[in-house]
């Protein structure tokens, strides 16, 4: 497992971890002891909140198993039905597009696999943003291709979308860098050697490259962003954080990037799964980093004023918490959802089954507007 136990830590780094520590020895060895047991509840637990639907997923995607009506197409063939991911009475297009992709990559001798959406409007001859989509603990790329709309949106704004999926038979889970129990594989190397083949195949413009995810992947795009700074300009996640405590008492969190990365996030108050703040002392595990404090952590990072301008939505359950000022223009902001558990925000999909309030915000359309507004800063070094 990663752990970063000799690398020098950054001065922010330090004194985040020295913060949090702090906060989080004033809980009692009871309640420590209570959540951060075995892993064997977040499994259970996983199945209804993480990936909301994760018994009625089919299993992840295989190039193999690719489908398409009629003559086989050249190259990476695309599965031609929508896999049953959603819940009874539920709506979804039938067929996907003609021209997404299943795409293999061999890396480290593993062969990893990535759902690719090219949007319609897409010419070699002009260069397209890129978003790389990051599913949860026990999702594949379908589905949070699916339950977010990404694809719609890709569609009316012209970026190429990568969906990758982590590794696990059972369970896939991204490495997140945390020493959490999570998986050993090298996700890094392998967001990064997607990145590359997809640079080297596709016009794309590298100052517009991002990184969304959702509680596990949404960790992961943070994990990526710290480490590789030089590749990605922004990052949208949903139920994220950027460390966690340990039973010996230790402290892991994400090193500081050496490029201002633009942030935009969204968590529930109501998250069972990850914590919001510091006083979220019933959720599962909340020895995590709570989601504001992540979310500040990124605005110190960056260089942002750290009084955020705060909007309060008309009904009141969605909190707009914005640090600005950031160097380069770098900008970090949370959205609050009052309420809201550890589902995607603005998904109607599944409207029967989740919290209404989860609805009073559009984490889609947020977060493209978000990260169409802070591509990477010229003077920052061009990527390897």
């Amino acid at each position: 497992m990663y752990r970063r136990k000799t690398a020098p830590l950054s001065r922010v780094t330090k004194q985040f971890s020295a913060f949090i520590a702090s906060l989080l020895s004033l809980r009692s060895i009871k309640v420590i002891s209570r959540y951060s047991s075995s892993l064997r509840l977040i499994v259970v637990l996983s199945v209804g909140w993480m990936a909301g639907i994760v018994s009625l997923m089919r299993p992840p995607l295989c190039a193999a198993q690719a489908t398409a009506p009629g003559p086989a197409p050249a190259g990476p063939q695309r599965p031609n039905v929508m896999p049953n991911v959603l819940p009874p009475g539920a709506t979804a297009p039938a067929v996907l597009p003609a021209d997404d992709q299943i795409m293999g990559l061999m890396v480290d001798g593993v062969n990893r696999t990535v759902y690719l959406h090219t949007p319609p409007s897409y010419k070699p001859d002009k260069s397209a943003p890129l978003i790389i989509l990051l599913h949860g603990m026990g999702g594949n790329a379908i589905g949070v291709y699916t339950y977010t709309r990404m694809g719609d949106k890709a569609d009316q704004a012209g970026f190429i979308l990568a969906c990758p999926e982590a590794l696990g038979d059972d369970m896939p889970t991204w490495n997140v860098g945390l020493n959490t129990g999570m998986k050993d594989e090298s996700d890094i190397t392998f967001l990064t050697a997607l990145l590359d083949k997809l640079e080297a195949k596709y016009n794309i413009d590298k100052t517009r490259v991002f990184m969304v995810g959702h509680s596990s992947g949404a960790m992961m795009a943070y994990r990526y962003a710290a480490e590789k700074s030089d590749r990605v300009a922004a990052v949208g996640v949903v139920a994220a954080t950027v460390g966690a405590r340990h039973e010996d008492g230790t402290m892991t969190v994400l090193p500081a990037p050496t490029h201002p990365v633009s942030v935009i996030a969204f968590h529930g108050t109501k998250d069972p799964l990850m914590p919001y703040s510091m006083a979220d002392n019933w959720v599962y595990n909340n020895n995590f980093v709570p989601g504001n404090v992540s979310l500040q952590y990124w605005a110190r990072c960056d260089g942002c004023d750290l009084t955020p301008k705060r909007t309060i939505s008309a009904d009141r359950r969605v909190v707009e918490d914005d640090y600005t000022g950031g160097k380069d223009g770098s900008e970090a902001v949370l959205y609050t959802i009052i309420e809201g558990d550890h589902w995607w925000p603005g998904d109607k999909m599944d409207a029967a089954y989740i919290a209404p309030s989860d609805e009073s915000a559009n984490a889609t359309d947020l977060i493209w507007d978000f990260l169409s507004r802070h591509p990477r800063a010229k003077k920052a070094d061009a990527p390897k």
